[in-house]
Order: structure tokens, then sequence, then C-alpha cells
């Protein structure tokens, strides 16, 4: 759960602003405020699909995982390591 949120923090404050503005423009209809919110959370949802996510972080003495087992033990078998 700790590692979702800590890579999709932006994709929930983005809903947030989104779900903000739309129940303020439902609720408040004469403030344009919701639906710049609205907007601007769409926005943001788009952004962030739109920009590369950074590459894992790898931390001290553990690997990243990026490839299978079987992998790694055909890739250890060729170089002729158990």
């Amino acid at each position: 759960m700790r590692e979702f949120l800590e890579t999709h923090w932006g994709d929930l404050v983005a809903l947030l602003v989104l779900y903000t503005g739309i129940a303020l423009a439902v609720l408040v209809p004469d403030s344009h405020m919701g639906e710049s919110l609205a907007l601007a959370g769409m926005a943001a949802l788009k952004l962030r699909t739109a920009v590369p996510l950074r590459k894992p972080q790898r931390q001290r003495g553990q690997k990243l995982r990026t490839r299978s087992r079987a992998l790694d033990r055909s890739a250890a078998a060729s170089r002729g390591t158990p």
C-alpha cells in the first residue's frame, strides 16, 4: 500500500482537485472556481500520464527487480556460474 501511495500520490491529488471542482461546480453554479478546479485536475491527470515516470531507485543492498528469476538463471548458466 505504501509503495502504491508513493508512486501514485500525484494522481490522487489530481483526482482530489478534479472531484472538488466538480462538487463546487454543482453546488455553486454561479462560481467559476469549480470549473477552473475541474479543468486543473484534468490537466494534471493528463500531464502525469504524458511525463515518463522515474526509474526505480535502488536501496542499499537491494537488487533492482527488472528481470525474472528464470532470466537470471539463464544468464548465470551462460556465464558458467551456478
